[in-house]
Protein backbone atom coordinates (compact mmCIF):
# COMPACT_ATOMS: atom_id res chain seq x y z
CA UNK A 1 0.00 0.00 0.00
CA UNK A 2 2.81 2.45 0.83
CA UNK A 3 4.79 1.63 -2.36
CA UNK A 4 1.66 2.50 -4.39
CA UNK A 5 0.70 5.48 -2.56
CA UNK A 6 4.00 7.24 -2.33
CA UNK A 7 4.74 5.76 -6.22
CA UNK A 8 1.50 7.68 -7.16
CA UNK A 9 2.45 10.69 -5.80
CA UNK A 10 6.39 10.81 -7.14
CA UNK A 11 7.82 10.33 -3.69
CA UNK A 12 10.83 9.03 -2.98
CA UNK A 13 12.75 7.59 0.18
CA UNK A 14 14.53 10.04 0.72
CA UNK A 15 11.85 12.63 0.29
CA UNK A 16 9.83 10.84 2.77
CA UNK A 17 12.18 10.82 4.98
CA UNK A 18 12.86 14.58 4.97
CA UNK A 19 9.05 15.21 5.12
CA UNK A 20 8.54 12.16 8.04
CA UNK A 21 12.07 12.16 9.52
CA UNK A 22 11.40 8.13 9.53
CA UNK A 23 14.78 6.70 8.70
CA UNK A 24 15.10 4.57 5.18
CA UNK A 25 15.52 1.29 5.83
CA UNK A 26 12.18 1.65 8.32
CA UNK A 27 10.83 2.98 5.39
CA UNK A 28 11.84 0.27 3.21
CA UNK A 29 10.08 -2.16 6.16
CA UNK A 30 7.08 -0.62 6.25
CA UNK A 31 6.78 -0.83 2.18
CA UNK A 32 7.58 -4.89 2.37
CA UNK A 33 4.59 -5.38 4.68
CA UNK A 34 7.86 -6.49 7.42
CA UNK A 35 6.28 -4.14 9.89
CA UNK A 36 2.95 -2.02 10.63
CA UNK A 37 3.93 1.53 10.94
CA UNK A 38 2.52 2.99 14.76
CA UNK A 39 0.25 5.78 14.94
CA UNK A 40 2.34 8.45 15.00
CA UNK A 41 4.43 7.05 11.99
CA UNK A 42 1.05 6.54 10.00
CA UNK A 43 0.32 10.18 10.88
CA UNK A 44 3.25 11.31 9.63
CA UNK A 45 3.00 9.66 6.61
CA UNK A 46 -0.28 10.51 5.87
CA UNK A 47 0.23 14.27 5.97
CA UNK A 48 3.60 13.38 4.23
CA UNK A 49 1.77 12.17 1.03
CA UNK A 50 -0.82 14.44 1.72
CA UNK A 51 -3.30 11.06 1.23
CA UNK A 52 -7.30 11.59 0.25
CA UNK A 53 -10.08 10.56 2.73
CA UNK A 54 -10.25 7.32 0.93
CA UNK A 55 -6.89 6.90 1.09
CA UNK A 56 -6.22 7.55 4.55
CA UNK A 57 -8.98 4.94 5.55
CA UNK A 58 -7.45 2.27 3.57
CA UNK A 59 -4.32 3.14 5.00
CA UNK A 60 -5.12 2.73 8.34
CA UNK A 61 -7.23 -0.13 8.15
CA UNK A 62 -4.14 -1.91 6.38
CA UNK A 63 -1.85 -0.89 9.62
CA UNK A 64 -5.10 -2.75 11.88
CA UNK A 65 -5.73 0.74 14.01
CA UNK A 66 -8.76 3.15 13.87
CA UNK A 67 -9.24 4.70 10.75
CA UNK A 68 -11.59 7.23 12.06
CA UNK A 69 -8.63 8.84 13.46
CA UNK A 70 -7.35 9.89 10.50
CA UNK A 71 -9.35 12.64 10.28
CA UNK A 72 -7.90 14.46 13.29
CA UNK A 73 -4.34 14.09 11.84
CA UNK A 74 -3.90 16.33 8.53
CA UNK A 75 -1.05 18.81 9.63
CA UNK A 76 -1.94 22.28 7.71
CA UNK A 77 0.93 23.72 8.10
CA UNK A 78 3.33 20.94 7.62
CA UNK A 79 1.29 20.38 4.03
CA UNK A 80 1.23 23.76 3.39
CA UNK A 81 5.11 24.07 3.47
CA UNK A 82 5.57 21.34 1.12
CA UNK A 83 3.07 22.53 -1.29
CA UNK A 84 5.01 25.89 -1.19
CA UNK A 85 7.93 24.12 -2.04
CA UNK A 86 6.70 22.32 -4.80
CA UNK A 87 4.87 25.19 -6.62
CA UNK A 88 8.32 27.19 -6.30
CA UNK A 89 9.87 23.64 -8.18
CA UNK A 90 7.20 24.34 -11.05
CA UNK A 91 7.51 27.89 -11.09
CA UNK A 92 10.32 27.12 -12.93
CA UNK A 93 9.11 25.35 -15.45
CA UNK A 94 9.76 24.75 -18.58
CA UNK A 95 13.37 25.05 -16.87
CA UNK A 96 14.95 22.76 -14.56
CA UNK A 97 14.43 22.72 -10.73
CA UNK A 98 15.29 20.51 -8.12
CA UNK A 99 15.37 20.63 -4.10
CA UNK A 100 18.68 19.35 -2.77
CA UNK A 101 19.31 18.28 0.64
CA UNK A 102 22.65 19.28 2.72
CA UNK A 103 24.78 16.97 0.68
CA UNK A 104 23.78 17.68 -2.83
CA UNK A 105 21.10 14.88 -3.32
CA UNK A 106 18.01 15.26 -5.32
CA UNK A 107 14.74 15.53 -2.75
CA UNK A 108 12.14 15.89 -5.22
CA UNK A 109 12.53 17.44 -9.07
CA UNK A 110 9.88 19.23 -11.37
CA UNK A 111 8.73 18.06 -14.98
CA UNK A 112 11.30 19.88 -16.39
CA UNK A 113 14.22 18.26 -14.38
CA UNK A 114 13.13 14.52 -15.48
CA UNK A 115 12.79 15.43 -19.46
CA UNK A 116 16.07 16.95 -19.09
CA UNK A 117 17.19 13.43 -17.75
CA UNK A 118 15.11 11.66 -20.63
CA UNK A 119 16.91 13.92 -22.91
CA UNK A 120 20.43 13.59 -21.77
CA UNK A 121 20.37 9.71 -20.55
CA UNK A 122 18.14 8.16 -23.48
CA UNK A 123 15.62 7.46 -21.39
CA UNK A 124 11.91 7.12 -21.23
CA UNK A 125 10.04 9.49 -18.77
CA UNK A 126 9.28 6.58 -16.61
CA UNK A 127 13.06 5.39 -16.16
CA UNK A 128 14.06 9.09 -15.18
CA UNK A 129 11.52 9.67 -12.52
CA UNK A 130 12.54 6.22 -11.60
CA UNK A 131 16.35 7.70 -11.03
CA UNK A 132 15.03 10.61 -9.46
CA UNK A 133 13.02 8.63 -6.90
CA UNK A 134 16.17 6.86 -5.90
CA UNK A 135 17.44 9.99 -4.89
CA UNK A 136 21.01 10.41 -6.77
CA UNK A 137 23.73 12.53 -5.55
CA UNK A 138 24.07 15.86 -7.60
CA UNK A 139 27.76 15.35 -7.24
CA UNK A 140 28.46 11.85 -7.93
CA UNK A 141 26.39 12.02 -11.15
CA UNK A 142 28.45 15.23 -11.98
CA UNK A 143 31.60 14.11 -11.09
CA UNK A 144 31.34 9.90 -11.67
CA UNK A 145 28.54 9.18 -14.14
CA UNK A 146 30.18 8.70 -17.50
CA UNK A 147 26.42 8.29 -19.36
CA UNK A 148 25.84 11.92 -17.84
CA UNK A 149 29.07 14.03 -17.62
CA UNK A 150 30.35 13.15 -21.29
CA UNK A 151 27.45 15.67 -22.52
CA UNK A 152 28.67 18.36 -20.43
CA UNK A 153 30.82 20.27 -22.67
CA UNK A 154 32.79 22.05 -19.88
CA UNK A 155 33.43 19.35 -17.62
CA UNK A 156 36.52 20.67 -15.82
CA UNK A 157 35.21 23.41 -14.69
CA UNK A 158 32.38 22.49 -13.41
CA UNK A 159 34.02 19.86 -11.72
CA UNK A 160 36.52 22.58 -9.76
CA UNK A 161 33.49 24.64 -9.19
CA UNK A 162 31.78 22.00 -7.43
CA UNK A 163 34.87 20.83 -5.17
CA UNK A 164 36.13 24.26 -4.27
CA UNK A 165 32.96 25.63 -2.88
CA UNK A 166 33.11 26.41 0.64
CA UNK A 167 32.01 23.39 2.42
CA UNK A 168 33.75 24.18 5.97
CA UNK A 169 30.52 24.13 7.65
CA UNK A 170 29.23 21.03 6.27
CA UNK A 171 32.40 18.76 7.17
CA UNK A 172 30.25 15.46 6.57
CA UNK A 173 29.66 16.91 2.75
CA UNK A 174 33.89 18.16 2.39
CA UNK A 175 34.40 14.32 3.21
CA UNK A 176 32.17 12.74 0.71
CA UNK A 177 33.47 15.14 -1.99
CA UNK A 178 36.78 14.34 -1.18
CA UNK A 179 35.87 10.30 -1.34
CA UNK A 180 34.55 11.23 -4.95
CA UNK A 181 37.54 13.17 -5.90
CA UNK A 182 38.91 10.12 -5.07
CA UNK A 183 37.79 7.96 -7.57
CA UNK A 184 37.95 10.08 -10.59
CA UNK A 185 41.09 9.05 -13.08
CA UNK A 186 44.21 10.11 -13.37
CA UNK A 187 43.21 11.66 -17.26
CA UNK A 188 40.41 13.74 -15.57
CA UNK A 189 42.29 15.22 -12.82
CA UNK A 190 44.64 16.33 -15.57
CA UNK A 191 41.94 18.05 -16.88
CA UNK A 192 40.74 20.01 -14.09
CA UNK A 193 44.16 21.15 -13.02
CA UNK A 194 43.25 23.55 -16.52
CA UNK A 195 40.69 24.77 -14.90
CA UNK A 196 40.16 27.06 -11.60
CA UNK A 197 37.61 28.29 -9.41
CA UNK A 198 37.65 30.70 -6.21
CA UNK A 199 37.08 28.80 -3.00
CA UNK A 200 33.82 31.16 -2.40
CA UNK A 201 30.25 30.66 -0.43
CA UNK A 202 28.12 30.54 -3.19
CA UNK A 203 29.85 29.75 -6.40
CA UNK A 204 27.78 29.84 -9.44
CA UNK A 205 27.59 26.68 -11.84
CA UNK A 206 27.33 27.20 -15.72
CA UNK A 207 26.59 24.11 -17.38
CA UNK A 208 27.37 23.94 -21.25
CA UNK A 209 25.61 20.10 -22.97
CA UNK A 210 26.26 19.02 -25.90
CA UNK A 211 24.19 16.32 -27.38
CA UNK A 212 23.36 15.13 -31.30
CA UNK A 213 22.49 18.86 -32.82
CA UNK A 214 21.89 20.56 -29.65
CA UNK A 215 23.87 22.69 -27.48
CA UNK A 216 22.37 24.53 -24.27
CA UNK A 217 23.70 26.49 -21.49
CA UNK A 218 22.44 26.61 -18.53
CA UNK A 219 23.98 28.90 -14.92
CA UNK A 220 22.71 27.81 -12.02
CA UNK A 221 20.51 29.79 -9.15
CA UNK A 222 19.95 28.79 -5.68
CA UNK A 223 17.52 29.70 -2.80
CA UNK A 224 19.16 28.10 0.90
CA UNK A 225 16.48 27.93 3.66
CA UNK A 226 15.93 26.30 7.06
CA UNK A 227 13.07 23.76 7.36
CA UNK A 228 11.31 23.45 10.12
CA UNK A 229 8.32 20.96 10.90
CA UNK A 230 7.18 19.56 14.09
CA UNK A 231 9.97 16.65 12.60
CA UNK A 232 12.58 18.24 11.65
CA UNK A 233 14.57 21.33 13.20
CA UNK A 234 17.04 23.14 11.24
CA UNK A 235 17.32 21.76 8.65
CA UNK A 236 19.09 23.15 5.43
CA UNK A 237 17.18 22.39 2.14
CA UNK A 238 18.60 24.11 -1.67
CA UNK A 239 16.14 24.87 -4.67
CA UNK A 240 18.68 24.98 -7.04
CA UNK A 241 17.27 26.41 -10.68
CA UNK A 242 19.14 25.57 -14.09
CA UNK A 243 18.27 29.18 -15.86
CA UNK A 244 19.06 29.47 -20.00
CA UNK A 245 21.99 31.44 -20.57
CA UNK A 246 20.68 32.33 -24.43
CA UNK A 247 18.09 32.12 -26.88
CA UNK A 248 18.61 29.07 -28.19
CA UNK A 249 18.33 27.39 -25.06
CA UNK A 250 15.07 29.25 -24.05
CA UNK A 251 13.94 27.48 -27.31
CA UNK A 252 15.36 24.05 -26.53
CA UNK A 253 13.21 23.95 -23.33
CA UNK A 254 10.04 25.64 -24.74
CA UNK A 255 9.90 22.67 -27.65
CA UNK A 256 10.42 19.82 -24.75
CA UNK A 257 7.91 20.83 -22.69
CA UNK A 258 5.62 19.76 -25.47
CA UNK A 259 7.03 16.34 -25.35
Amino acid sequence: MLKKMRLSKRCNFLELNVKTGIVINHLRAIENGQVHPDEDNLYKLQNALELTTPESKKFWREANLDDQKFEHTLDTEYNYTWSNISHLLDAASPYPSMLLDESMTIVKGNMASTKLFVWLLGMDEEQAERLINEAPNLIELILLDEDFKKYITNWPQVAVNLVERNHDNNPRLQTRIDKIFELLPPDELQRMQGSSAKKVENLITKLNFKKDIYRISLEETQTSFIFNSKDLNNHKMTITNLMPRDQRTRDFFNLLARF
